[in-house]
């Protein structure tokens, strides 16, 4: 959801498919979902999950299937690029299913739910992407449970040989936290439970002049890597 000043107040727009967000100078984004129906069936769900009176108030769980994450696509001069949110399969059928998308191949693609097999629809590499584009994706970590898996890494560097992910599977483990003592005596006698976090340090940046054919210059800082040397 965003908003437009003019003279008035500003003015909420919720980024729905095929909508364009934005346009200033040579820069366009476009919202590529969720679709209408898709975002009415979502806000009827959390209806449901919302407590009546008098009714025990409980944790919104996470919504599974993520049907209304909100892929954009981004113009920059003659430079095209997709960021694919956490769009679970589903909604990348509606997105090619639409005459109304904007046109072109982006030659960067920001991979969706963290390259997992339920978000991956092959006809998105090859009508919506250029040939070996730049793909990069965020792993998640959580118990024994790990994004992408060794699977996931073989099909995308089948899609690509230029895949990054922004840490390596190695930097996700959860390592010691060192506090003081008071400071454990503190969130003790709180009541606080604490929950520890794998820590991801790593980060990617992407650089090409506009109006030229030059590939794509890909810098990793910290433990970002190729996608290849993911599980090294």
């Amino acid at each position: 959801m965003f908003s437009r000043r003019g003279d008035a107040a500003p003015r909420r727009i919720f980024a729905l498919a095929n909508q364009r967000i934005l346009k200033r100078g040579g820069c366009e984004i476009w919202s590529l979902s969720p679709d209408s129906a898709v975002f009415e069936d979502f806000l009827r769900s959390v209806g449901r999950l919302t407590p009546g009176v008098r009714r025990t108030k409980t944790r919104f769980p996470d919504p599974s299937p993520n049907e209304a994450a909100v892929a954009l696509w981004v113009e920059v001069g003659d430079i095209a690029l997709l960021l694919g949110a956490d769009l679970e399969r589903r909604g990348w059928t509606g997105i090619l299913q639409s005459g109304a998308r904007p046109s072109g191949a982006a030659s960067v693609f920001k991979i969706p739910h963290h390259g997992s097999r339920n978000a991956h629809e092959p006809q998105v590499w090859t009508h919506m992407l250029t040939p070996d584009p730049v793909a990069v994706l965020t792993p998640w970590r959580r118990g024994r449970g790990a994004l992408p898996s060794r699977r996931d890494v073989q099909r995308i560097l089948s899609c690509t040989k230029d895949a990054y992910a922004t840490a390596k599977i190695a930097s996700l483990r959860a390592g010691s936290a060192r506090r003081g003592k008071t400071v454990d005596r503190t969130i003790r006698e709180s009541g606080i439970r604490l929950r520890r976090l794998p820590m991801s340090p790593g980060w990617l940046r992407l650089r090409r002049p506009l109006g030229s054919r030059t590939p794509w210059t890909v810098e990793t800082f910290g433990t970002a890597c190729h996608l290849g040397k993911f599980a090294a």
